[in-house]
């Protein structure tokens, strides 16, 4: 009944049995465990006396059903020696085991555990077996199964022996991590027991590709590339399986030492025109090489410049329209291999280009005490960097100006055939229709220049005309004007074209190389094919074969000028300048200076900014000097077609009335 001890139901009378009571609750009754039973005595005349209470606990239930059956039921070629499996079952405390060769089968025996051994059975026999499992609550039979042995009634013979996996491959050769190995090696192992094939692996990379398979324990390699790390294994192989070396790796010596190869892949390329002014040298790099001698200039052969272990070099500053020869040589511990001459041109000077001149301290006059005394004394002078035309102002670029200024208006006029500052001021130029050996033409309308004369330089110009050009020029480039035309004053502050002081003419013609006569270093001598001027034996330093005026100019009428930046040691077509009545070729020498500057020395004289006076070396300033507040001569500078040797000196200065325009006298510009 209920757990409340006050509410209890008789539900069964018990008979004594061999001195004890026997009650199993019917399943009606549900008990379950928390439930009190209450048992009592009595006499025959239904009289109660003692009595107890006894609290039901776990239910003891019966056991689950024998399952997972060993040989598996249905199962086929089974041993005659085995145990009969099965697994445990929940709650079983034994097991009663049915084996047979009947249907059912009948009971073998009992066992406490899961499992049952098996006397020899009979070969293809079909045997039937099930479990019942037990505990004091009942018994729970699992299926019937059943299994067939083995059909062959011959007993089998003893196992075959078992192949066992082959040794490891070992002791290679090459051996590992090796060093200076031959590249006409071959690889070379220990022969691995047990083993009948390798399979080889090899290459530069790690893990290293399969090469292929082979009997032997050696593998043949093709030719090897020198200072090279290779890497490789072999895995030995049988019917049981395979086993693997050690990735082992070498590396190759290096190739042996020889001369290098010859320097190839010239840039510029050999026999380039053209060429810019900031060109540099450049080569492919020569097999096994360590350094380079490098041979540049404008002879051929050149001479010996520099050492380098890159396959470029730098040269100093290029010149307009010059061909250089230029070689290299690769070395190395061995020896060394010369490659071939190689050469370029640089590109013409073109009217206009110009070249920076860096600030810095000359020696300013006549370091050889030849000239006169207004070259003295020779002094020190510091100037500021500013850029200078490349070459003289040509003819065409004048006459382009001047067709600039005429139709600006009120800057010129035209009388006579002479270009004068508009309002009758000062002259600046004569045309053929006032000088007939002008090279400025003058129709009426417009300006042009001579035919064939283009690119000659502006002769015939006054200092005013060269001073007005220069302001023209920076208009027409939209700069500010360095010239006041009604004082002639200049700006040097101003970022327009300029005429250069003495100073600064002086220390470019020098080409920042001192102690010189001349424009360029390498002698203190001047000839015809170097520079436009007249010969005479006069003059020790005038090494010209033959004296007067060139023989290439002293064609028709003057001036004998030359085109401007001829004079580069270039090879020159005379076609290409329109000579009258030349045909062919000419050597020049090479008249460009150190800073890139041609025709420094004769030509046309060159106007400069200063007023001229022959003592003013002895008062001029260090810095930046612009000579004297007034005068009545301007400077010029660097002599002409019409002038010696000795007027075609660096130190030498000129001088004219800035009114005249004469034939020899041209300029250039400056900027800062």
């Amino acid at each position: 009944g209920s757990s409340d001890r006050s509410v209890l139901t008789t539900i069964a009378d018990l008979t004594e049995n061999d001195g004890a009571y026997d009650w199993v609750v019917p399943v009606s009754y549900r008990v379950v465990p928390g439930q009190c039973v209450r048992v009592s005595d009595a006499d025959d005349a239904g009289v109660f006396g003692l009595s107890c209470e006894i609290t039901v606990g776990d239910v003891l239930l019966a056991p689950d059903a024998p399952a997972q059956p060993s040989p598996a039921n249905d199962a086929d070629d089974v041993p005659l020696e085995l145990k009969l499996n099965w697994s445990d079952a929940a709650r079983a405390t034994s097991y009663d085991v049915y084996f047979g060769t009947s249907n059912p089968a009948p009971l073998a025996g009992n066992t406490v555990s899961s499992n049952w051994p098996l006397t020899k059975l009979s070969y293809g026999t079909t045997y039937y077996w099930s479990v019942v499992a037990t505990n004091g609550a009942g018994s729970t039979p699992g299926p019937i199964w059943s299994f067939t042995t083995l059909p062959d009634k011959t007993e089998p013979g003893p196992p075959e022996p078992q192949i066992e996996l082959p040794d490891t491959p070992g002791a290679p050769t090459p051996a590992d991590g090796s060093g200076d190995v031959s590249v006409e090696s071959d690889l070379y192992w220990e022969i691995a027991v047990g083993a009948t094939s390798y399979d080889v692996y090899f290459g530069t990379d790690n893990p290293p590709p399969l090469m292929g398979n082979t009997n032997a324990s050696q593998w043949t390699l093709a030719t090897l590339s020198y200072s090279t790390t290779y890497y490789w294994n072999v895995v030995s192989k049988n019917s049981a399986g395979t086993a693997a070396s050690p990735i082992w790796s070498f590396t190759t010596a290096p190739p042996p030492l020889v001369a290098p190869d010859e320097p190839s892949g010239p840039n510029p390329p050999d026999g380039a025109g053209d060429q810019p002014l900031d060109s540099w040298l450049d080569w492919d790099d020569a097999a096994r090489a360590e350094s380079y001698d490098v041979y540049f200039g404008t002879t051929d052969p050149p001479p010996f410049v520099g050492n380098t272990v890159f396959s470029d070099w730098t040269p100093a500053t290029l010149q307009y329209n010059t061909t250089y020869y230029w070689s290299v040589t690769a070395g190395n511990s061995v020896g060394q291999t010369p490659g071939p001459t190689w050469s370029f041109t640089t590109q013409a000077a073109t009217a206009g280009d110009m070249v920076f001149i860096p600030a810095g301290e000359f020696q300013m006059g006549d370091v050889f005490g030849e000239g006169t005394s207004a070259e003295l004394p020779v002094h020190t002078v510091y100037v500021d960097g500013f850029y200078m035309d490349v070459c003289e102002v040509t003819n065409q670029q004048y006459a382009t100006a001047l067709n600039w200024a005429l139709v600006q208006g009120g800057l010129i006029s035209v009388s006579g055939g002479v270009v004068y500052q508009a309002g009758g001021g000062h002259p600046y130029c004569h045309t053929t229709s006032s000088w007939s050996i002008s090279r400025i033409t003058w129709d009426g309308s417009k300006f042009g220049a001579v035919a064939g004369k283009e690119n000659h330089p502006m002769a015939a110009v006054s200092w005013y005309g060269a001073a007005a050009y220069c302001n023209w020029r920076s208009a027409m480039e939209g700069l500010a004007g360095c010239y006041d035309l009604s004082t002639w004053e200049c700006d040097f502050d101003a970022a327009g074209y300029r005429l250069p002081t003495e100073a600064e003419w002086e220390k470019a013609a020098r080409g920042g190389a001192a102690g010189h006569r001349y424009p360029w270093s390498d002698q203190d001598t001047v000839q015809q094919a170097r520079a436009n001027y007249w010969s005479t034996a006069s003059f020790p330093y005038d090494s010209n074969p033959a004296s007067g005026d060139s023989p290439i100019w002293g064609v028709g009428p003057e001036p004998y000028t030359s085109p401007v930046g001829f004079f580069t040691g270039a090879l020159q077509l005379r076609t290409d300048w329109n000579w009258p009545g030349a045909t062919g070729t000419y050597q020049t020498g090479n008249g460009v200076n150190g800073y890139g500057l041609c025709d420094m020395a004769g030509n046309v004289w060159e106007w400069v900014n200063d007023w001229y006076h022959s003592a003013y070396y002895e008062i001029s300033p260090h810095d930046n000097p612009r000579g004297p507040e007034s005068g009545t001569w301007r400077s010029m500078r660097g002599g002409s077609w019409d002038d010696s040797a000795y007027g075609c000196r660096v130190a030498n200065r000129g001088k004219n009335e800035p009114d005249d325009p004469d034939i020899d006298d041209g300029f250039r510009c400056v900027r800062k």
